[in-house]
């Protein structure tokens, strides 16, 4: 089954290419990798560059999606949850969430209860621990600030944060350690598709060069850009997802130890202020209909005074202003498409389409990419090896960085050290809680040069909480490419008050460095990161 095969004649043949890079892509890759089936991942841009890192960063069963019936997906994602925070526990930790309640608010405290009381319920012996409700003096004991103006208790929840970007890129890594072709910047231009195969056209914008890929069958896990893939293959296929625009915007810390879930006045939604980057909070998300293309996607102030209004309501003492937003990030929900539901009530369930050689997969929450991309993989081999039984292999699979307990990796401390003697104790564990196991590939770079055991300091010669290793490694093991890519999606640069400009240099030297490229072209790179964080629309 496995023929991938690479020709000088810039031809590719496997037997399954994935088009997207997000982590329902790079999902199917690990899941068709791990049973020796020949993969390609085309991304257009960076992994987990469009909605796969513009996410709330939570890992949750969804407790709003109850309201609407979907009972299913809920306990679903309760069931994916549990897989994460024991799978990838450096990435995915407990998260508690309060939820004040006011007088005004549409959701009866009885109707909270029994959302609560379904939430745990569904989560089964998953949940990681019970609700409980509060009174106004315990509510404002975790929130001074809050006001109690028409507050009438509470209650305290829990669910899961994570990475999303880095838990992504550490899924790529596992499929491509497994054997998968991870080909990033690299744009599908052309399909054509007969009886027996499935033949890609594909643009790589750094040499500028086409390739053919041929593969057996094809999946569309693009995203926001489905129904774009999908005229590719037919142009007059279709629509595949509606896509729903949510923005965030980053603030000085309102909240550090727990999140909160509040209704939105003006229109009854849910939206979260949750701990971020030790001294941030994020606050999101919009949910409006979008009918653009997914290329113009821009954050307006009128979003962004929407988000400064509604938690200026409850923290009033906060008066957040445009001046107080560190910085924003929005994406798009690809939802399934329905035309007559509003946009908020729409089910974020997946579905899996086929047309010919081609499948789409549709919809779906970050949370459930696991068993997407079980369902994908099983439904390809039904077809690739229809024979093979087939049973779950990534439930209990740990990912790349919890490969070694805590334990073990402190035990590996001892010796380290002893190895190496720039390795102190504080720096270990702030390792080892960014990257897990794969601390070990940081302590090697380090061991390469003297320079790579620097911090990483900017033009003011500011320290930034990295070291120089591992912007290295960024670029060695993690696929990052360009400075943009490792400022946003490898590093947590991009929501500092500079959003990391003053690193763009040292950034860029050691990009220039380890990928060979000219001065011409880190020029354009240093260019494309102002563009990235140019000011609102």
């Amino acid at each position: 089954m496995c023929w991938m095969t690479q020709s000088t004649t810039q031809s590719i043949f496997t037997d399954v290419a994935i088009i997207g890079g997000g982590i329902n892509g790079v999902g199917i890759a690990r899941e068709l990798a791990l049973r020796n089936v020949s993969t390609v991942v085309i991304e257009k841009n960076d992994l987990m560059s469009g909605t796969s890192s513009v996410s709330s960063k939570l890992v949750h069963g969804g407790l709003r999606y109850l309201k609407e019936g979907h009972f299913k997906l809920v306990a679903d994602s309760l069931k994916e949850r549990y897989f994460l925070l024991k799978n990838a526990p450096h990435l995915v930790k407990p998260l508690p969430f309060l939820v004040p309640l006011y007088r005004d608010s549409p959701i009866k405290k009885w109707q909270f209860r029994l959302g609560l009381f379904l939430y745990d319920l569904l989560g089964t012996f998953r949940k990681i621990h019970p609700h409980q409700f509060l009174s106004n003096d315990d509510i404002s004991q975790f929130l001074p600030h809050i006001s109690r103006k028409g507050l009438k208790g509470g209650a305290l929840y829990y669910d899961a944060q994570m990475d999303d970007a880095r838990l992504g890129v550490e899924v790529a890594m596992d499929a491509s350690q497994l054997g998968a072709s991870i080909l990033t910047y690299t744009q599908v231009t052309h399909i054509h598709q007969t009886n027996d195969e499935i033949q890609l056209t594909v643009l790589d914008y750094e040499t500028q060069q086409e390739r053919m890929i041929t593969a057996k069958y094809v999946v569309n896990a693009s995203g926001p850009w489905s129904n774009e893939i999908a005229s590719l293959a037919n142009p007059n296929a279709a629509q595949q997802v509606r896509l729903s625009k949510g923005i965030h915007i980053v603030v000085p810390q309102l909240v550090s130890d727990h999140a909160l879930l509040l209704l939105a006045k003006k229109d009854k939604r849910v939206f979260f202020v949750i701990p971020w980057c030790e001294t941030c909070s994020l606050i999101g998300t919009t949910d409006t209909d979008y009918d653009g293309s997914p290329d113009d996607l821009s954050v307006t102030a009128d979003e962004v005074d929407y988000l400064l209004d509604e938690t200026n309501r409850v923290f009033p003492n906060a008066r957040l202003t445009l001046s107080d937003v560190i910085t924003t990030f929005s994406g798009f929900r690809p939802l399934l498409y329905n035309q007559t539901r509003m946009v908020g009530s729409v089910s974020r369930d997946y579905q899996l389409k086929q047309d010919g050689r081609l499948f789409h997969v549709i919809g779906g929450k970050y949370t459930t990419f696991r068993s997407m991309s079980e369902l994908c993989c099983k439904a390809l081999l039904s077809r690739l090896s229809p024979n093979t039984p087939f049973k779950s292999l990534t439930q209990n699979r740990p990912f790349v960085g919890a490969r070694y307990l805590p334990v073990e990796l402190l035990r590996q401390f001892s010796l380290w050290q002893s190895d190496y003697s720039f390795l102190t104790e504080p720096l270990f564990s702030k390792l080892v809680s960014r990257y897990g196991s794969e601390v070990y590939r940081i302590i090697q770079i380090m061991s390469e040069s003297d320079a790579y055991q620097m911090p990483l300091e900017g033009d003011d010669s500011k320290t930034s909480g990295y070291i120089i290793a591992e912007i290295i490694y960024a670029i060695r093991f993690s696929f990052a490419k360009t400075i943009t890519d490792i400022i946003r999606r490898r590093t947590a640069l991009f929501f500092t008050p500079t959003q990391g400009q003053e690193y763009v240099t040292i950034i860029g030297h050691y990009t220039q460095q380890e990928r060979g490229l000219s001065d011409q072209e880190i020029s354009d790179q240093k260019k494309e990161y102002a563009l990235f964080i140019s000011p609102l629309k």
